[in-house]
Order: structure tokens, then C-alpha cells, then sequence
């Protein structure tokens, strides 16, 4: 079974990945999805390579957390962001914004999603103990 750690570890890691990818290669990464490589996109790309970065340093922290609470406050936020990015990833896939390779991000995440929500809803504690 997977433990929190492990997923935690694994939500971090695909958001690293990403991230790096959007600061690095916007235009590729657009070009991927199937998006224009104007100036704007390349703009925001990098400022969402920097958010996802940044929340992945939290995610990333939150694996050694002594604090049931922040941990679980952690998991309904990052619950409620992964959520909205799985309706707009499936918004543009649908309306074809993105290519095919948007379905790539819904499932991304909607594994993030699923997780944070079993993980803070399944009663158990979530601190780590040393």
C-alpha cells in the first residue's frame, strides 16, 4: 500500500519535473500541449513553473511534519488546487486548447486529487514520528 511519504514523494517529484521543464522550455512544453509559443504563454509557463516549484518544496517538507494538522491542511489545499487543475486540464482538452497530451495532465492531476483527499480524510494520523 502507499504510504503517505511515498506519495507525497511522488506528487513532489512529478511537480519538480514539471516545473523545471516550464522554466527551462516553455515553448517546447506549450508546443507539446499543443499551445502557441507567443510571449504570453511563454510568460505565464514560467510563472507556473515557479509556483509548481515552489509548492513542491512545501510537499516535499510536509513528508517529515511532526504536526497532523498542517499536514492535513496541506493535503485539502493541494486537494482543492489539484481538483480545479483537473477541470480546467479536461476544460481545454475538450475544447481543444490542448491536444491529446492534455490528458496527460488531468491524469497527473487526478492522481494528486485521489490522494490528497484519501490521505486527509482517512482519519489515521499523519505525523511522522522519529
Amino acid at each position: 500500500t502507499m504510504t503517505l511519504k511515498l506519495f507525497l514523494s511522488i506528487v513532489a517529484f512529478l511537480g519538480v519535473v514539471h516545473g523545471i521543464a516550464f522554466l527551462i522550455a516553455p515553448g517546447q512544453i506549450a508546443t507539446l500541449y499543443g499551445m502557441p509559443t507567443t510571449p504570453p504563454v511563454v510568460l505565464m509557463a514560467r510563472f507556473f513553473g515557479g509556483a509548481l516549484l515552489a509548492w513542491c518544496g512545501i510537499l516535499w517538507s510536509a513528508r517529515s511534519f511532526r504536526d497532523d494538522v498542517a499536514i492535513r491542511s496541506i493535503l485539502i489545499c493541494t486537494a482543492v488546487a489539484e481538483a480545479i487543475g483537473v477541470l480546467t486540464a479536461v476544460a481545454g482538452t475538450v475544447s481543444g486548447t490542448l491536444n491529446a497530451f492534455g490528458w496527460v495532465a488531468v491524469a497527473i492531476y487526478l492522481f494528486g486529487t485521489v490522494g490528497c483527499g484519501y490521505f486527509a480524510m482517512s482519519g489515521k494520523a499523519l505525523a511522522f514520528q522519529s
